[in-house]
């Protein structure tokens, strides 16, 4: 399983990657948030109403942001993470997870289909 990072544009001057464990599952995507809503682009994506996310070398556009406990996130956690991933968010105690509705970003996939690498 590779890194997945996505830049944060939570600001207008600033565009940041973070490394996070985002997943895919239809057109959603959730992160869990290792340090729960106190981080700095766990704040800015929503109040930016999104960000890009790169998954497996796809790019997304990624809006409404939403944190969700557990129990919200959980049929999405069940599609995206294996069994012993979804333990492990338990065993660090990871209680918060951002879910963000995802569209492949079109110029990726212009130049997937031509042929240039992605």
């Amino acid at each position: 399983m590779g890194h997945r990072s996505f830049p944060v544009k939570g600001s207008p001057r600033k565009r940041r990657q973070v490394r996070a464990g985002a997943r895919i599952s239809g057109d959603l995507a959730v992160i869990p948030l290792t340090f729960g809503n106190q981080s700095d682009w766990s704040k800015n994506v929503p109040a930016a109403g999104g960000c890009s996310i790169r998954v497996d070398g796809q790019d997304y556009a990624a809006t409404e942001p939403e944190i969700v406990d557990r129990a919200d996130a959980g049929p999405l956690l069940r599609s995206a993470f294996g069994p012993m991933e979804r333990a492990s968010f338990r065993l660090l105690g990871i209680k918060q997870y951002l879910r963000l509705r995802v569209v492949p970003e079109r110029s990726n996939q212009l130049s997937r289909s031509r042929g240039a690498p992605g």
